[in-house]
């Protein structure tokens, strides 16, 4: 009896694991871009956390979503760090043509450019997080709908939020 249970026991762990993992990532559900992070397209999805990303995801389109992700923060911060000028050139101007103040206006037009050092890359950096998670989600889905997909198994294994868990894919 003590055999069986030696036997049983570590194939019931593992299976609780892979269940536990299947239950919280994979659902048959596209994935969608929701502002700059990536959720399920379903009523009620809530968007997908880093873990459950790496799971889901293949390594080349998780790489990716981080690349997206670490270009929408250097994007916000550009763009906050651009505020100041913004404002500050928008108050001289006003000051400058209320008062004509010639060297208000001009160091105004001074500011505005700084600015623009930080909103143009900005922007930049925001369509393109944008076009790369739009791409991951567009990605994914076709590889999941395709025919070569699911006719193909796949085993991963890796380490999860709550221990060791693997993915089997067919």
């Amino acid at each position: 009896m003590k055999k069986v249970l030696i036997l049983i026991l570590p194939i019931v762990l593992i299976m609780g694991v892979a269940n536990a993992q299947t239950d919280s990532c994979v659902q048959n559900a596209n994935l969608k871009r929701e502002k700059f992070r990536l959720a399920f397209d379903t009523p009620n999805s809530s968007v997908l956390e880093k873990e459950a990303l790496r799971f889901l995801l293949s390594e080349d389109q998780f790489s990716a979503y981080n690349h997206a992700r670490r270009c929408f923060i250097a994007s916000v911060f550009l763009l906050s760090a651009a505020a100041i000028p913004t404002s500050l050139g928008g108050y001289f101007l006003i000051a400058g043509y209320a008062n004509t103040n010639l060297m208000a206006v001009i160091g105004s037009f001074i500011l505005f450019g700084y600015a623009s050092l930080g909103i143009i890359p900005g922007v930049i950096l925001i369509t393109h997080s944008a076009k790369k998670l739009n791409g991951i989600a567009l990605d994914y889905n076709n590889q999941r709908l395709s025919s070569y997909y699911q006719r193909n198994v796949q085993l991963n294994f890796g380490f999860t939020q709550n221990g060791i868990g693997f993915k089997l894919n067919f």
